[in-house]
């Protein structure tokens, strides 16, 4: 060869890196993070956004009878005391006074002294709350009649109320 040979440029075009997060599985990678990051985040706005739904007060208290209803009237004492604690949560919330944490007696005192309760309420509540003597001392059936007057005359009692309602 000649020591004189003249240095000719070599094309190294042909050969042609790319790295991975260049190439087209990874692009389609990035779109479906990115979507799912999109409705990842709109899922999170909307739990922010959205508004509970809210139950008012009269209709849990129906629910929750019938709910009672729905479960029988096999035990009378279990019966009585859900029963009770659903019209102290009633009561509680219609007339804004802390009735949950009282016995029977001082509901009944509270509600008596309370100038809001009408006296039909006050009597019905009454009648209700002494259902558990009765049970006590009463044979199966006629427990089984006084528990379903009971669940009536809640029901009524709630209904009844319901014009009183502010809008």
């Amino acid at each position: 060869m000649n020591s004189q040979q003249q240095l000719q440029l070599i094309d190294i075009y042909d050969i042609v890196y790319q790295p991975w997060w260049l190439s087209s599985t990874a692009k389609i990678g990035y779109t479906i993070f990115i979507f799912l990051l999109g409705v990842g985040v709109g899922y999170l706005i909307y739990k922010k956004t959205r508004k509970p739904l809210i139950i008012p007060y009269w209709q849990q208290a129906l629910y929750a009878i019938a709910a009672l209803e729905k479960e029988g009237y096999a035990n009378g004492q279990q019966f009585y005391l859900r029963l009770t604690e659903i019209m102290k949560c009633y009561l509680q919330e219609k007339y804004g006074v802390a009735l949950l944490d009282k016995t029977d007696t001082e509901l009944l005192e509270i509600l008596k002294a309370t100038p809001a309760v009408p006296a039909h309420v006050f009597d019905t509540i009454k009648e209700l709350f002494d259902g558990v003597i009765f049970i006590k001392f009463a044979h199966q059936e006629a427990a089984q009649e006084r528990m379903e007057s009971a669940v009536k005359k809640s029901r009524e009692l709630i209904q009844s109320q319901l014009s009183d309602q502010p809008n």
